[in-house]
C-alpha cells in the first residue's frame, strides 16, 4: 500500500504562553516522520515534543511565542502535510522591567518594576523559591510600582530574582560582592595570675571562621583552651594558667591576623 495521510495537519491559533498540538494520521502504524518549521528540521527538547501512537503523529510546541508562528510540516518519506500556526501576543503587563543590580555585602538591594495597570498583583521569587515579607525581605506595591528590598545583603543572596504576575515574568540578576575580612577590634596585651584564667577577645567586621595560635603552634579546643564565638566576637579562654602559658597569642581569619602578649604572674 502506498503511504497516505488519512488525516492532515490542521491550522492552529493560540495565545502566547499556551501549548500548541499539531496532529496528523497516516494509513500505516509507526511510520518514521520528520517535523519541520519552514525549511528547518525540528529537534525534541524544551520547546518541541514529538509523540507517535500507532499511525498518529503529534508535535507539541511548548510556551508558544509570537516567533513560533509559521508553517509547520510533517514528512514521511516523500509525503508531507503542513499547517499554519498563529500566536497572538499577550498584552504587555510590565511597562518597566526589573534591572540587574550589583551591591556590596551589607547593603540594601532594591528591585523595582512598573506594571502596565495598578490592578495587577505580583509574587516575588528567588529562582523557584517564593519569597515572603520578613526581616530580610521587604515587599511593597503602591499603584503600578512593585518593589522588593533585600536588607543586609549577603553573598548567598546573589542569584536570579523574578517578579511574577501569573501570566508574565520580569527577571533580574543580583550580584553581591563579599566584604573583605578585617579586625574591627584587635587583641589586647593581657596579664593574669598563675592558676587563674586569661581571656583574649577580638572582633571581626563580620562573622567568619578563625584560628588561634600560640607562637607558631595551632591551638585546639580542650580543657586548657576554651574557644567561644558570638557573631563577629571571638574569645580564647586559657584555664589553669602556668608560667609556660605566657607568650604571643594570635587570632587569624583568612589573610588577616591580630596578636597580643599574655603575661603570667
Amino acid at each position: 500500500l502506498p503511504v497516505l495521510f488519512k488525516q492532515e495537519l490542521q491550522n492552529r491559533e493560540t495565545k502566547e504562553g499556551d501549548k500548541v498540538h499539531l496532529t496528523c494520521e497516516l494509513n500505516k502504524p509507526d511510520l518514521p516522520v520528520q517535523w519541520m518549521k519552514g525549511n528547518v528540521v525540528l529537534e525534541a527538547g524544551d520547546k518541541y515534543e514529538f509523540k507517535q501512537r500507532g499511525p498518529v503523529a503529534e508535535l507539541v510546541i511548548r510556551n508558544a511565542k509570537p516567533s513560533d508562528a509559521g508553517v509547520y510540516i510533517c514528512k514521511s518519506g516523500e509525503l508531507k502535510t503542513s499547517a499554519q500556526v498563529e500566536v497572538t501576543a499577550a498584552p504587555l503587563l510590565f511597562k518597566e522591567e526589573l534591572k540587574d543590580v550589583e551591591k556590596k555585602e551589607g547593603e540594601t538591594v532594591a528591585l523595582r518594576c512598573v506594571l502596565a495597570t495598578p490592578e495587577v498583583t505580583v509574587a516575588w521569587r528567588k529562582g523557584t523559591t517564593l519569597l515572603q515579607a520578613c526581616e530580610k525581605y521587604e515587599i511593597k506595591q503602591e499603584g503600578r510600582v512593585a518593589e522588593l528590598l533585600i536588607h543586609h545583603a549577603q553573598p548567598e543572596d546573589a542569584g536570579k530574582y523574578i517578579c511574577d504576575t501569573g501570566e508574565q515574568q520580569s527577571t533580574a540578576q543580583i550580584k553581591v560582592h563579599a566584604m573583605p575580612i578585617s579586625f574591627k577590634d584587635t587583641l589586647k596585651n593581657t596579664e593574669a595570675v598563675e592558676g587563674g584564667v586569661a581571656y583574649l577577645r577580638c572582633e571581626l567586621n563580620k562573622p567568619a571562621p578563625v584560628e588561634w595560635m600560640k607562637g607558631q603552634k595551632g591551638l585546639r579546643p580542650s580543657s586548657k583552651y576554651r574557644m567561644k564565638k558570638e557573631g563577629a566576637v571571638v574569645e580564647l579562654a586559657i584555664h589553669d594558667l602556668d608560667l609556660k602559658d605566657a607568650g604571643d597569642y594570635t587570632c587569624t581569619s583568612g589573610d588577616q591576623k591580630t596578636t597580643a602578649v599574655l603575661t603570667v604572674n
